[in-house]
């Protein structure tokens, strides 16, 4: 069964945010065609020391499928709704990418038999 975790990291956890997430996440099942993938997301609030004005929020999502198959996707902006929209239309783009490309590679062998 596929695994979704989402983490907050220097930013308290907030219902309203991992929701959105959630949902920002869901579709990008569909791509994925599989049920054994594990998907971890991270919510960051990014603290530089040398940063001033309006702090910087980052949203990371990692797709974890056997064999040792990860693709990662990283957006940050000043507003962390931003981050996950961002983040979750990036990581929807590889993993169309990546999908396409394992169907080309199945064509190809079926083709070469």
């Amino acid at each position: 069964f596929m695994r979704v975790e989402v983490h907050f990291k220097d930013l308290d956890r907030s219902e309203a945010l991992e929701n959105f997430a959630l949902e920002k996440i869901e579709p990008l099942c569909g791509y994925l065609h599989r049920s054994d993938c594990h998907i971890l997301v991270w919510l960051v609030a990014v603290n530089s020391r040398f940063q001033s004005g309006s702090p910087e929020y980052k949203c990371e999502i990692e797709v974890r499928y056997p064999p040792k198959h990860d693709v990662f996707c990283s957006k940050s902006s000043e507003d962390m709704y931003s981050s996950i929209n961002e983040c979750a239309h990036a990581m929807q783009a590889l993993l169309r990418n990546r999908a396409k490309k394992e169907i080309n590679t199945r064509n190809d062998v079926a083709r070469s038999l």
